[in-house]
C-alpha cells in the first residue's frame, strides 16, 4: 500500500499541474475585458474579409469630398469679395446717376411744350402701354444658383403686377 500512495499523489500533481497550465493558457488568450491587455493586439486578430481595397477607396473619398469641401468654402469667399467690390461700386456711381436723372428730367420739362417729342421718340410719353419687355440677365458661373433663383422670383413678381 506504501507503493501505491506515492504513485497517487504523483499522478495527482500532475493533472493539477496540467489543468493549471491549461486554465492559465485560455485565461492569456481570452481575457479582452481589460483597455491595453497584450490580448488585445492587432497580430493577434485574425480577418475574417479582405477589405484592403475598400479601406483604400472609403480613404480616398473621405480625402476628396475634404478637399471639395474646402475648394467650395474658397470659391465661396471669393464670390463675396466679387459681390462686395461690385456693391461698393455701385454706391460710388449713385451719386452721378442721380445727377444724370436729374439732368435728363430737367431736358424733358423744358422740351415738352417745343414740339420736339414728335420728332425724338425717346421723349414721347405713350398714351396706353400694351406691351412690356423684359430683360433678365441670370450667370452660369461659380455659385450662382441663388442669385438666378432670387432674379427669377423678381421677374416673376413683376409680371403679376403688370
Amino acid at each position: 500500500m506504501a507503493a501505491a500512495s506515492p504513485r497517487k499523489s504523483g499522478l495527482a500533481a500532475f493533472l493539477v499541474t496540467g489543468l493549471l497550465v491549461t486554465l492559465a493558457s485560455r485565461f492569456a488568450y481570452q481575457s479582452t475585458g481589460f483597455v491595453g491587455s497584450s490580448a488585445n493586439l492587432a497580430s493577434d486578430r485574425v480577418q475574417k474579409v479582405a477589405c484592403r481595397g475598400i479601406d483604400k477607396a472609403m480613404k480616398e473619398r473621405i480625402t476628396s469630398v475634404q478637399k471639395t469641401g474646402k475648394l467650395t468654402d474658397a470659391m465661396r469667399l471669393v464670390a463675396a469679395a466679387k459681390v462686395r467690390r461690385a456693391q461698393d461700386g455701385v454706391e460710388k456711381a449713385r451719386p452721378f446717376s442721380d445727377e444724370l436723372q436729374g439732368m435728363i428730367k430737367g431736358l424733358v420739362k423744358k422740351l415738352k411744350g417745343s414740339g420736339l417729342e414728335q420728332e425724338l421718340p425717346m421723349l414721347r410719353v405713350p398714351e396706353k402701354v400694351t406691351k412690356v419687355g423684359m430683360l433678365l440677365v441670370t450667370s452660369n458661373r461659380g455659385l450662382c444658383g441663388a442669385y438666378n433663383t432670387f432674379v427669377m422670383k423678381r421677374a416673376l413678381a413683376r409680371v403679376k403686377e403688370l
